[in-house]
């Protein structure tokens, strides 16, 4: 059984250069978006490479990193959730 793409590594900030705009439906992160470099620059990128009306979705743990005080170096970023009205979700 053979995939119909080879799948390819390519950083989150480096999407814009592996793939061009609005090549996928669904662009998909999980407990990932905590490691790396630039997160805000990453979801920018997601932004990028989905086409319009796609989906960026975003799955992390809160805080991960805090626990450990970032002592062993996977966990750049803490990230946490805030309430928004159903309203404003959608609308975004």
């Amino acid at each position: 059984l053979a995939p119909p793409f080879a799948p390819i590594q390519c950083p989150v900030e480096e999407l814009h250069a592996c793939f061009p705009p609005g090549h996928f439906d669904v662009v998909h992160i999980r407990n990932a978006l905590d490691h790396v470099f630039d997160p805000l620059l990453g979801i920018e990128r997601m932004l990028h490479v989905v086409r319009a009306g796609g989906w960026v979705l975003l799955r992390h743990a809160r805080n991960e990193g805090v626990p450990g005080h970032f002592r062993n170096g996977l966990h750049q970023w803490a990230f946490d959730t805030i309430e928004c009205p159903e309203s404003q979700a959608a609308s975004r």
